[in-house]
């Protein structure tokens, strides 16, 4: 076992699953192998679209209508890959206004009950489980400081508005 794996992973023949949230690091596969069902991870998107480190921003930033909550399959060696096991679909209320916060808040809620619902029929729901369509997959770009770098000679009020609404929560006013 490596040195970063913790003892009690290496002391334990198989766990049941992995389960993880807004996880920004690849699983290896001898890890996941230590799980009797592998690992599942709740995204706050309807994968394939929004593969990546920053989906409800892009969800903002583009304006998107609706959204949702995938939980899928840990893939082996690419984020956001996985077999799709369950997604929720909803329509974004109030879109035209709502902001990270307000959506995440949403995204949370319906993940934590979509959660609960998958791992009270997990082996059944895994069986029925879903390869993601590849020929729809978009990525969620990484959000970058220069996004908030406005060049106002080429950016319309609505993509400021999107740009506010979408990444506001990480400025902090220092002194």
């Amino acid at each position: 076992m490596p040195a970063w794996m913790p003892d009690w992973l290496s002391q334990h023949a198989t766990l049941d699953l992995a389960i993880v949230v807004s996880f920004g690091y690849l699983i290896p596969p001898f890890v996941l192998s230590r799980f009797k069902y592998g690992g599942i991870n709740v995204h706050p998107s309807l994968l394939p679209k929004y593969r990546g480190p920053a989906p409800i921003e892009n969800t903002i930033l583009n304006g998107e209508r609706e959204t949702g909550v995938s939980i899928i399959g840990l893939h082996p060696s690419r984020f956001d890959a996985g077999n799709v096991l369950v997604q929720s679909r909803f329509k974004i209320p109030n879109p035209d206004h709502i902001n990270y916060t307000g959506l995440h808040t949403i995204l949370q809620e319906n993940a934590s009950n979509l959660l609960f619902d998958t791992l009270k029929d997990f082996e059944k729901i895994q069986k029925s489980s879903r390869l993601q369509d590849e020929n729809e997959a978009t990525k969620a770009l990484k959000v970058k400081r220069e996004l908030g770098f406005i060049d106002w000679n080429n950016t319309s009020a609505q993509q400021v508005d999107r740009i506010h609404r979408a990444i506001s929560h990480r400025v902090s006013l220092q002194k």
